[in-house]
């Protein structure tokens, strides 16, 4: 990857020629190319290679942890009533 600054500068050049260095049009678009590199790439081989961070829990992994969760507050009700 090359520095983000070298793009800015592209960038620059490229919003200056069309004359559209203080638009809303050029915070759009400079936001979109300045997270590009960040994307997903969903679907591609590399990306479905590697276990990705933002992974969602499937509905049965949702229910034991719910269950788990009860489970564990409960347990931890019962002692807070043994205790007193």
């Amino acid at each position: 990857m090359f520095p983000i600054l070298l793009a800015l500068i592209q960038l620059f050049i490229f919003f200056r020629t069309l004359g559209s260095v203080n638009t809303y049009w050029s915070v759009i678009i400079l936001v979109t190319v300045a997270q590009l590199p960040f994307t997903s790439g969903r679907g591609t081989r590399a990306a479905s290679s590697c276990s990705s961070p933002l992974t969602f829990p499937t509905h049965d992994q949702q229910q034991q942890r719910r269950e788990d969760r009860r489970r564990l507050l409960t347990a931890q009700a019962e002692a807070a009533r043994v205790a007193e």
